[in-house]
């Protein structure tokens, strides 16, 4: 029924104005008026009709204007122009700014019927179509704030599991370092590999738990690149020297010094050095290569972490750097961990706003690259 819809009459003339909405009005149309564009915005802002009637000419603010404003398109209303003495130009300019159609003046009710009728077909199809995508938008919404509620409680249980295993390893350490005694040398050693993995297992953890956080700052300081890669490596020297593989760092960095977030690059360095000395076959060697790019647009940091291990199937790749996978289902069982080594480096390194690169060919190793932006003015030799 008609009492359902509103119609808007923007028109200077007092006489087309208070004619054409009596004429709305005897056919149980909701009427409101306005004498110009700006009034009609007033308005719009109180109480958004169904359909515009415009006058092209008016003062202040025309139609034309008018409808390039309220953006017909992008709203459960429609325009219907009512033209004058203005030219076929205006009217054309009138369909290109989203106008439904035009009327020429004086209105006959049978012609402006029509135009309505088919007007508001269009605007129950808007509104329709309108109710469906903020029912998605809410659903969207509200799965995000679930998947939200979900990160929170896994970060918050991560945190939880590994402050409460750090406190019983660290007791356990210290008990270890009085059984000092010959006879007691290789229990302890035993003992000691033991705590060692769990302490992996628990900095594992903590760092899934920070790195959980979608708000987390990065922190730049400038560090010596070298440096920072030689002190990461020597955390490494044991469980090198256990499995009998070398490490090795070639330097080709022409500048030194580069700023960068050290908490974050120490998460995506020690992921993937651990990686490559434990999938690194007996009397291999694990190869850290420096380098930057200076010369091609903005100065990038390459940091390649290369084995010559058992490398990585073409099918294993597609899911590598997901959390607790491994590249390999009998890798898990042959080498243990929680899989979680590839997602901390990757999401360490998307926080840094840096890439991570995967090369790698079966039975003959992989090569984990990160390619780190540095701001130019902090970057010296």
């Amino acid at each position: 029924m008609n009492t359902e819809y509103k119609i808007l009459v923007v028109d200077d003339s007092d006489e087309n104005r208070e004619m054409v909405s009596e004429l709305l009005l005897a056919h149980r149309f909701k009427v409101d008026k306005a004498c110009n564009g700006k009034e009609a915005l007033i308005k719009l802002a109180a109480t958004v009709p169904d359909i515009f009637l415009l006058d092209v000419a008016m003062p202040q603010m025309g139609g034309l204007e008018l409808l390039d404003k309220i953006s017909v398109k992008d709203n459960a209303y429609e325009a219907i122009m009512m033209t004058g003495n203005e030219s076929l130009n205006d009217a054309k300019k009138a369909m290109e700014l989203g106008a439904f159609s035009y009327v020429s003046k004086p209105l006959q009710w049978e012609e402006i019927n029509d135009h309505l009728q088919r007007a508001l077909s269009l605007v129950g199809v808007k509104k329709e179509r309108m109710r469906h995508l903020k029912a998605l938008e809410d659903e969207i919404r509200k799965s995000n704030k679930d998947l939200q509620a979900a990160n929170q409680l896994r970060a918050s249980f991560l945190s939880i599991v590994a402050h409460e295993l750090r406190t019983p390893i660290t007791t356990l350490m210290n008990y270890l370092a009085v059984l000092t005694g010959p006879e007691n040398v290789e229990a302890v050693n035993d003992m000691k590999t033991t705590c060692d993995r769990l302490k992996d297992l628990v900095a594992s953890l903590i760092s899934l738990a920070d790195l959980s956080s979608t708000s987390i700052a990065v922190r730049q300081e400038n560090t010596h690149i070298p440096s920072f890669v030689e002190m990461l490596a020597r955390k490494f020297a044991g469980k090198a020297a256990e499995n009998k593989v070398a490490v090795i760092i070639d330097n080709l960095l022409s500048e030194s010094m580069a700023a960068i977030d050290p908490r974050l690059l120490n998460i995506a360095l020690m992921s993937l050095i651990d990686n490559a000395i434990k999938f690194s076959k007996e009397g291999g060697a694990v190869h850290i290569n420096l380098k930057d790019l200076p010369d091609n647009g903005p100065l990038s940091l390459l940091i390649s972490v290369s084995d010559r291990g058992c490398g990585i199937s073409e099918r294993a790749r597609t899911h590598l750097f997901e959390s607790f996978t491994q590249g390999e289902e009998h890798l898990t069982r042959h080498f243990g961990g929680l899989g979680t080594g590839l997602f901390l480096a990757k999401r360490a390194a998307e926080i840094m706003g840096a890439s991570i690169e995967v090369t790698s060919d079966k039975g003959k190793g992989s090569k984990f690259t990160l390619n780190i932006p540095v701001p130019e003015a902090a970057c010296q030799k």
